[in-house]
């Protein structure tokens, strides 16, 4: 089932946010690759990416937000089966006040079974993801 990017980013926001009954490794395929200011790490099993999700999952969290937002600022089609997208990944409190907001670069693939992102690229520097890329 084919959905729009809005639709794979807002689901992937509650997944982010989600104490696991939304499997974050859903949204990625293996191999993935994560690249960090200098840094790069290959998750080439899906133990890898796996270990990757459960370490995004609590960077998002330890915000204590209530929600998980994904703004759009640009897309761009690369081939018929593969999608560029530029966003903004924004955790908001109860009162809808952004608590914490960090620029991401992807490339998604679109197979058989939809969306799946193939390159994480984070735009800017951030210590909690510092220590996230440390684990890998």
């Amino acid at each position: 089932m084919l959905v729009s990017l809005d639709e794979f980013f807002d689901y992937m926001g509650q997944a982010l946010m989600d104490d696991g009954q939304i499997p974050l490794v859903e949204f990625y395929r293996v191999p993935l690759v994560i690249m960090y200011q200098k840094q790069r790490r290959v998750c080439s099993s899906a133990g890898d990416v796996a270990d990757y999700c459960a370490g995004l999952n609590a960077y998002y969290r330890s915000f204590n937000g209530a929600r998980c937002q994904a703004q759009i600022h640009s897309t761009l089609k690369l081939s018929e089966n593969m999608r560029f997208c530029y966003l903004s990944w924004r955790v908001y409190d109860q009162n809808d006040d952004v608590l914490h907001d960090i620029c991401c670069s992807y490339t998604l693939q679109i197979g058989e079974t939809g969306l799946k992102v193939m390159v994480v690229v984070v735009d800017q520097d951030d210590a909690g993801f510092n220590r996230l890329m440390e684990k890998g």
